[in-house]
């Protein structure tokens, strides 16, 4: 990949916007590793059994096929562990305990069940009880994995649960599948941690020519300024207290985060880079609250296919 590409890519793919991507009507949430997710809704009604003679188990290899007259091809069947990984981007303590409820997690649940419609809902004129579960491809003892959510309101409770399991031979109208699918975005670490913890750089969208394209900064330090470097090469080079990921071949500056610490930059994929190219993608941005001034997310890796 040469600058030329790259300079190519910052100025017809990533124009400086408010707005997001369009997510496609099936996937409910893209996490910070670049997965997809799957809505469930649509999905229920299966057994394990049904599911495993149409799906691979491994968490990593795509269906080919259809479970229930639902197609699924190109959706990888997800493990309990990659479950408990997007659980725990709403709720981090889950990946330690496999369960965690109480009033304290009612935000956490409910925001998880804000992008996970649920598999089943009970309104009232104040308040509402909402749930959603789903098959894993992970089995223990005879038994299947089916992580689970729920959250109510006025009597404010949340529960997320990645230790529940089932017969493999039951089914539910309440229970659907939990699939991903893997995009060209993928986190390859190397933050440095600001005044807000962790910032979290993470990319959206396709990667094909014409195609709706999103890198997006969460909890970086309020109303700052900053910029995002993309490079055709990653250098590692240790700067300010943490690693400048990228080649500089790109740099886009200056970027007004908002009064959350929250960027994003939307534009539409161009024709011109070339497939098996691989960028990298990283923030930096000023924090007074670090000795050296300075923060940065993840680098993100770009693959195009």
């Amino acid at each position: 990949m040469t600058t030329s590409h790259t300079r190519l890519l910052v100025s017809a793919a990533l124009a400086v916007a408010a707005s997001t991507a369009t997510a496609q009507a099936q996937v409910a949430y893209t996490d910070f590793q670049g997965r997809e997710w799957r809505e469930l809704v649509g999905t229920t009604n299966a057994t394990w059994n049904a599911i495993a003679a149409v799906a691979p188990t491994d968490g990593v290899t795509p269906i080919a096929g259809s479970v229930n007259g639902v197609n699924l091809s190109g959706w990888v069947w997800a493990t309990r562990d990659q479950v408990t990984e997007v659980m725990a981007e709403f709720a981090p303590d889950i990946a330690l305990t496999g369960t965690v409820g109480g009033p304290v997690y009612t935000l956490s649940a409910l925001g998880f069940l804000d992008y996970f419609n649920p598999t089943f809902a009970f309104y009232t004129t104040f308040g509402a009880s909402l749930y959603v579960s789903g098959w894993t491809a992970t089995m223990d003892a005879g038994a299947a994995y089916v992580p689970e959510a729920s959250g109510e309101y006025p009597v404010f409770n949340g529960y997320l649960n990645t230790a529940a399991l089932a017969a493999t031979n039951t089914q539910s109208q309440y229970r659907g599948i939990w699939l991903y699918r893997q995009t060209p975005f993928s986190n390859v670490g190397e933050s440095l941690a600001g005044s807000n913890g962790e910032a979290i750089l993470a990319g959206f969208g396709s990667v094909t020519p014409g195609a709706s394209t999103t890198l997006r900064v969460y909890n970086a330090y309020p109303s700052t300024f900053g910029l995002i470097a993309i490079g055709a090469s990653r250098i590692d080079l240790p700067f300010l207290g943490g690693v400048f990921v990228p080649s500089l071949d790109t740099l886009i500056s200056p970027l007004a985060f908002d009064q959350f610490g929250n960027l994003a930059l939307t534009g539409n994929w161009p024709a011109g880079i070339p497939s098996g190219a691989v960028l990298y993608a990283q923030a930096w941005f000023l924090d007074p609250g670090n000795a050296e001034g300075a923060a940065a997310t993840n680098a993100v890796r770009i693959a195009v296919p």
